[in-house]
């Protein structure tokens, strides 16, 4: 095989044990590894190809069950595709044996395999040493046959400064200090079930805990830094009832004895379900009682229930290879909302669901640069290009889709089925089909693949044929490819089998279930008076949009007030679709606003605000629009802010909640920004500190009013912060400041050691999106200092959300070629996709102005003249 090809590793030898033994150094940074690796030889052998990356092997020795020890005459390393190759002078014969190897490795600071994270303690820098395998890293940890496939059991003992305390997937089962040293202490933790390699984790540092045990008696434990204990408590009390809801959903008790989470000061992403030792951002675990904001509290819930999720869906059974990516990922994603529906019903995640899934996943997928669901992957780099929204949220809105269309007894039955069936195992898509398939006898796997195996959705457009007769009326369904460019320019003859529901006027809250399986069909329709609306889609439940025709679509909008919150959501997001495709204009879609006037529901205002910040990007093509079309945002969402005030109600909706901070955010008016200046220095001086729901708008109203002055006071909280949420608040402001000598304070502090590096691409984001300044600014900082971010992040996801962050929002088609050109000059490999998305961003908003910039500027003038 040569160096530029990649195949998988050769099925003559199969792990099914390792006994591991990790020494971390960190006092240079480095670790020592042992591993005896009880194998199993398939077929005579020569040669063991393993996985291994950035690891120096020292000594290597394979001792058949019967038989002399081996040494390898040849030991060799492929850097790109990151395999070890042992040679040895004769064949192994087939059976049982042992593999071992002692070896070193690096405790990198890139947050990936075996690495360092940096935290504080009494105002001391210090380190702990931590993991992060998934997808493909362990093979910085060890040399393993690191494919989610080849599962093994693991015997992990680690030796540390006896100060430390160690950590892994299964129970402590003994810990002593080191004979050898008597500065060292040694953990040994028992044996794991058969797991895949990626699901390995250990953690060493200074920790406090809270706990609590199950109904089913699972001792749960939140770790924190020291001093923080109380942090935890939060997300030990939603573990602790998901834990239980998973169990008693699922029919299959947790499998470990123990449940561990931990809060990690450098992570690179939000978390990972390592099987009984789950890994968190700080923020993505831990709340301060009295400055922590409703959001993260809910945020943390669907964290926490999408971690455990996996312990059954990706841990107890497992994708096959990462084409399945989305079998487990999807799955979660969905389940994360079921569970934390379970534990906080308050928080009403469902009405939330549309926006943070599904509408994210359709507006990826109508670009050329997706990609299906299944796709082929074989380097890790093309790995970690598909944990992205198509895997997750896409993942997870079809399966909502297939929960709806089969019942949820019936599916929730099949999900047993397939868990039982296939728990310790590997599996791929087509064998959770079967098990659902068999439930209820529906073609479950025609369906279905034909939304996993293809990319993108259709588009239905439809109309009546026949006109209301008495109660029923006939409508015309045709689907095609929806492209968020152009739907006239559609050439594609892909076809989606779609479960399509319609909802009705006088139906009652009854719908009628259709199967469209062709290119065009009719259907009759009941329950319909002549003058009655007519909706497909009722409850957003489908994975589709919807072209009505003129009359069906004035109905709906005339009667808005009469639908349902994610109804009335769905029918003002598929009118920005059409507008979008050219199918109408972006005017069509500012009328159609007038709708929703008194609306005063969450959802709907959430994807109202996310698409005129799209079209925000668009107009700053021209100053003078701009200035309206800020106006026309502010007096929108300002009406809703005077309606619900600064005070949150005793006992208050969450959802009104979300919605004051919303709405608070994109007001512009001067008496607003007036008093949350005002505000803002009684906080800073200590005399009434701000709500935590509030902050982050007030940090930004304060920098954009004050600029220089307020950074250096901004930087005050940052310096005094004791939560990496308020720095995360803090960070999510600075794109607000104005100046240019504002704006190179804040490019200052982004390079400073203030930031942690996963989190310098998430501030761009802040400093690229708000203002047309920073967007310009940023792309050339990108540019001039790209030897350092690609330093920083080549390898890593993180380069892709650079690039995606400081790109994406331009809107010509000279920054579409300064783009392309700067990076054929200067490639990013493994962020390939997230360029080539970003691109047709750019000339996705090109179009747009394009096609309606004349028309936009022309009803703004009319409306501000």
């Amino acid at each position: 095989m040569g160096a530029g090809e990649f195949a998988r590793l050769p099925s003559c030898v199969k792990p099914l044990n390792y006994q591991l033994q990790l020494t971390p150094l960190l006092e240079n940074f480095t670790f020592n590894g042992k591993v005896n690796i009880l194998s199993q030889v398939v077929q005579p052998t020569a040669q063991i190809m393993m996985n291994c990356a950035d690891i120096n092997i020292q000594k290597a020795t394979f001792c058949p069950k019967s038989g002399v020890s081996m040494e390898p005459s040849n030991i060799q390393y492929n850097q790109e595709n990151e395999t070890l190759t042992l040679s040895f002078s004769e064949e192994i014969q087939t059976g049982m044996g042992t593999l071992s190897m002692d070896y070193t490795g690096i405790l990198n600071d890139k947050m990936r395999g075996f690495y360092r994270s940096k935290y504080k303690k009494d105002g001391e820098e210090k380190y702990a040493a931590t993991t992060h395998f998934e997808p493909t890293n362990a093979r910085r940890c060890l040399p393993c046959w690191d494919e989610p496939a080849l599962r093994a059991t693991f015997e992990v003992t680690l030796v540390v400064p006896a100060h430390l305390r160690a950590l892994s997937n299964e129970c402590c089962v003994e810990d002593h200090v080191d004979e050898n040293d008597s500065t060292k202490k040694v953990y040994k933790f028992a044996k794991t079930p058969i797991m895949s390699t990626y699901l390995l984790a250990v953690v060493v540092g200074e920790f406090d805990y809270v706990e609590a045990k199950s109904s089913y008696n699972v001792l749960t434990r939140v770790y924190t830094p020291v001093g923080k204990a109380s942090h935890g408590k939060h997300a030990l009390d939603i573990a602790v009832k998901a834990i239980d809801f998973y169990a008693d959903y699922f029919k299959t008790p947790y499998p470990l004895r123990k449940l561990d989470l931990i809060a990690i000061d450098d992570f690179p992403i939000g978390a990972m379900e390592n099987w009984g030792l789950v890994t968190y951002r700080e923020p993505a675990l831990l709340i301060e009682e009295n400055s922590s904001s409703l959001f993260m509290r809910q945020y943390i819930a669907i964290v926490v229930c999408h971690e455990l999720a996996h312990q059954w869906f990706g841990n107890l059974v497992t994708l096959d290879w990462w084409t399945h990516l989305w079998l487990k990922e999807g799955f979660a994603s969905f389940m994360e909302y079921l569970a934390t529906d379970h534990c906080h019903p308050s928080y009403q995640v469902w009405s939330q669901f549309v926006n943070d899934d599904l509408i994210r996943a359709l507006d990826l997928d109508s670009l050329e640069n997706s990609h299906p669901i299944e796709v082929p992957v074989g380097h890790p780099d093309e790995v970690k290009e598909i944990f992205d929204i198509i895997s997750y949220n896409k993942g997870a809105s079809i399966i909502r889709m297939l929960n709806y269309w089969m019942g949820d007894t019936n599916f929730r039955t099949g999900l047993r089925n397939y868990l039982q069936k296939y728990a310790y195992k590997s599996t791929v898509t087509e064998d959770l089909w079967s098990e659902l398939e068999k439930v209820n006898n529906d073609p479950v796997e025609k369906v279905m693949s034909t939304w996993t195996r293809q990319m993108g959705f259709p588009v239905l457009d439809v109309k009546e044929v026949n006109s209301s007769n008495g109660n029923s009326v006939t409508l015309e369904i045709s689907q095609k490819k929806y492209r968020a460019n152009a739907l006239q320019d559609d050439d594609s003859d892909a076809l989606w089998m779609v479960p399509i529901t319609i909802s009705t006027s006088s139906g009652g809250g009854k719908h009628q279930k259709y199967l469209l399986d062709s290119r065009t069909t009719q259907v009759t329709v009941n329950q319909v008076t002549p003058d009655g609306w007519i909706k497909l889609n009722p409850d957003f439940t489908g994975f589709y949009r919807v072209n009505y025709s003129k009359e069906l679509l004035d109905r709906l909008l005339q009667s808005v007030k009469q639908l349902s919150t994610i109804d009335r959501l769905n029918i003002v997001n598929d009118v920005f679709a059409m507008a979008s495709a050219g199918v109408s204009s972006f005017v069509d879609y500012f009328r159609a606003l007038e709708a929703f006037e008194n609306e005063m529901d969450y959802p709907v205002w959430r994807d109202i605000c996310s698409k005129l910040t799209q079209l925000k990007y668009m107009i700053w093509n021209d100053e003078k629009a701009s200035m309206m079309f800020e106006k026309f945002t502010g007096n929108l969402t300002k009406i809703i802010f005077d309606k619900l005030g600064w005070e949150q109600e005793k006992n208050e909706n969450h959802l009104t909640s979300l919605l004051r901070v919303l709405a608070l955010s994109y007001c512009n008016d001067q008496k607003i920004t007036e008093k949350c200046t005002t505000m803002f220095l009684n906080h800073l001086n200590g005399s009434e500190l701000l709500p935590p729901d509030l902050r982050e708008v007030i940090y930004r109203k304060y920098l954009s009013a004050v600029d220089v002055q307020a950074f250096r006071d901004i930087l005050k909280l940052h310096e005094n912060a004791d939560s990496q949420e308020e720095e995360n608040r803090i960070h999510s402001s600075l794109g607000s400041v104005k100046s240019e000598a504002a704006f190179n304070l804040v490019l200052d502090f982004v390079m400073s050691d203030k930031i942690r590096d996963h989190e310098r691409p998430f501030l761009m984001r802040s400093l690229s999106s708000t203002h047309l300044y920073g967007r310009e600014k940023c792309w050339e900082f990108v540019k001039t200092n790209w030897k350092f971010w690609n330093d920083k992040y080549a390898g890593s996801h993180l380069l892709g959300r650079l690039i995606q962050y400081t790109t994406e929002n331009f809107a010509t088609k000279e920054k579409s070629e300064d783009v392309k050109n700067f990076f054929e000059q200067n490639p990013a490999p493994g962020a390939e996709r997230s360029l080539k998305q970003s691109i047709e961003k750019i000339d996705q908003k090109t179009l747009w102005w394009e096609r309606n910039g004349a028309g936009i500027k022309k009803w703004l003038g009319e409306k501000f003249q």
